[in-house]
């Protein structure tokens, strides 16, 4: 499917007049307490660039005493099976501690629509106070629309919150995801409220680039978020893997992700930076996607990272890396 030419205008919740809502007392910015800087990479595995064709395995069977988590995925494509897929055997791994880089750069999110349903979700540094995440993170077509509130949690493991919480209530994503549906649109940020007291530079953000076909087809892609199968949606997976194909607007891969996982960055490790190429969204049967970030997609996440927590955006200049 070709992308309309505006199917790239960048929206938000502000401009289209819809008043934030107040921060719950128990969600305001609480303050963030400093972590270790330290800048190992725990635990990636080896790549088997030649293996078997690989079965999606469905998880099945839970608790009516404590189901799992909703995806923020399910308020917009509805409750068919393979959203996002484990495919074969689990190859996800725990993250052993998110407050390492990359990791402290990727946020829990926990979504509060307009009718008071919560959702769960993933998002990712990409300025001080902006996230980048899935379009149907911040933007509900079954449940309302825009949100009412969003708490982000960067590198939650379980429990333990090593940087506080924070709320969002502004959102952005583009014309269109929000008027058409349109899945090669599917992506969008949310900016944290009050300026004066988000994260600063604690957790870090990532890079992020516009790569050709060849770059994304021969460099390890990796993917880290918050699934809602395992630990409730509160512990950091990755799986890394190559891409398999690539279309003008979206990528394929056969990592294994899960709901509560869309809005996880796609990256690769360049020299020493980790550089985000993409933002998971969905899955079928045989594959898992994403985003795919291009000129256009830079563009607006350029735009979205220098708007701040009043309602006029600003353009900006620059190059296409973040």
């Amino acid at each position: 499917m070709t992308i309309a030419a505006d199917g790239h205008r960048p929206v938000d919740n502000w401009a289209q007049g819809t008043p934030p809502s107040p921060a719950p007392e128990a969600f305001r910015t609480t303050r963030p307490k400093i972590v270790s800087q330290q800048e190992a990479v725990p635990g990636y595995k080896s790549l088997q660039r030649t293996r078997p064709a690989r079965r999606p395995r469905i998880i099945v069977g839970e608790s009516a005493e404590t189901p799992r988590p909703v995806s923020a995925a399910a308020a917009s494509f509805g409750t068919r099976e393979h959203l996002e897929v484990v495919i074969d055997q689990d190859d996800r791994t725990a993250v052993p501690d998110p407050t390492e880089f990359p990791w402290r750069h990727i946020c829990s999110l926990h979504i509060e629509s307009q009718g008071g349903r919560h959702y769960v979700g993933t998002g990712w540094f990409i300025g001080p106070s902006t996230l980048m995440t899935a379009g149907h993170c911040v933007y509900l077509h079954d449940d309302g629309g825009w949100p009412k509130s969003v708490v982000v949690t960067p590198a939650l493991n379980g429990t333990v919150q090593p940087y506080g919480q924070a709320i969002a209530t502004r959102f952005h994503s583009t014309e269109g995801w929000t008027q058409r549906r349109d899945t090669n649109c599917d992506y969008g940020a949310l900016q944290l409220n009050d300026p004066d007291a988000h994260f600063g530079d604690l957790p870090g953000w990532f890079a992020f680039g516009a790569l050709d076909d060849a770059n994304l087809k021969t460099n390890l892609a990796n993917i880290a978020g918050y699934p809602a199968d395992l630990d409730r949606a509160s512990r950091l997976y990755f799986h890394s893997r190559l891409v398999t194909s690539v279309s003008a607007s979206k990528l394929f891969y056969d990592i294994d992700t899960y709901g509560g996982q869309s809005g996880s960055p796609i990256f690769f490790t360049i020299g020493d930076e980790r550089v985000a190429v993409g933002v998971h969204t969905t899955g079928s049967s045989t594959s898992n996607s994403g985003t795919r970030i291009t000129d256009e997609v830079a563009q607006n996440m350029r735009l979205w990272r220098t708007a701040t927590s009043a309602p006029t955006l600003k353009a900006v200049g620059g190059t296409a890396n973040g």
